[in-house]
């Protein structure tokens, strides 16, 4: 064999050896290059692909209002009532008061069907803690019966709120021969409480410096208390004036409540 083929040899070994070579053979710079271009388009295509799906959960939300975000629920007027006398409606509240026999009698379905008034649910408590209804009068001005749960630990425990008795007529009567005068005096209602068992706490003031009087009726395991919002009505330095209920607010306490 002739030495001088043996260059040509060795470079058709060293251009075969170079064929050969694979990916793994690559410098070790360009192997760290692919992986960072690859991260790159993978994280932008679950970017994307989280982004379209959020999209989608949208579509379908809107399609399907059960699935969708919750949000907070536009405040709803309370269902409207019929129009009463003020008369009317203290006739309608000693019914209820003299009603209650146990916690339950405050629940809305109760206090609707005893006060003859068509509560309806409110959407600023969407998950049924509050019911209401609101009517005018027909001596002026109107009225909101209201039943609230507003204990969370507690469900059970309804509050009622009653408000429209004002000064008959107040809003049409301004003249000196027809004087302001009380719808509900708070003489009535305690006469009418006292019948029932209730003992009063009369002529406190709140925190804001309002009047009230406090009326309660225990009973075993139960006590129902019925505080009335106080305002006078021809006051003056040497008169105190006649004491009128201007709202009252109904709750029962029960035992378990009080940890007794």
């Amino acid at each position: 064999m002739n030495l001088h083929r043996w260059p040509h040899i060795g470079l058709f070994a060293c251009l075969a050896l170079a064929g050969c070579a694979g990916p793994d053979d690559a410098p070790a710079e360009l192997k760290k290059e692919v992986p960072v271009a690859e991260a790159q388009s993978s994280s932008g295509e679950i970017a994307a692909r989280h982004v379209a799906e959020q999209l989608d959960r949208i579509a379908d939300g809107a399609k399907n209002p059960s699935h969708a975000a919750p949000v907070d629920a536009p405040v709803a007027p309370p269902s409207p009532g019929p129009l009463l006398a003020s008369s009317d409606l203290i006739e309608r509240t000693t019914r209820l008061i003299a009603s209650l026999k146990s916690s339950h009698d405050l629940t809305p379905e109760r206090v609707a069907a005893v006060t003859g008034l068509p509560l309806g649910k409110s959407a600023e408590h969407p998950d049924g803690r509050g019911w209401a209804v609101r009517g005018r009068l027909s001596d002026g001005g109107e009225y909101t019966v209201a039943v609230d749960a507003l204990y969370r630990d507690n469900r059970n425990d309804w509050t009622i709120s009653i408000t429209g008795f004002k000064e008959a007529g107040g809003g049409s009567q301004t003249s000196v021969e027809s004087p302001p005068r009380c719808s509900f005096l708070q003489e009535t209602l305690k006469r009418h409480l006292t019948a029932l068992g209730y003992s009063a706490n009369e002529g406190w003031l709140d925190r804001a410096g309002r009047e009230r009087s406090t009326y309660i009726k225990r009973t075993p395991g139960l006590s129902f208390s019925v505080t009335a919002l106080v305002y006078r009505v021809g006051a003056s330095e040497q008169d105190p004036g006649h004491a009128c209920v201007g709202n009252l607010r109904i709750e029962a306490d029960a035992k378990e409540r009080r940890g007794g």
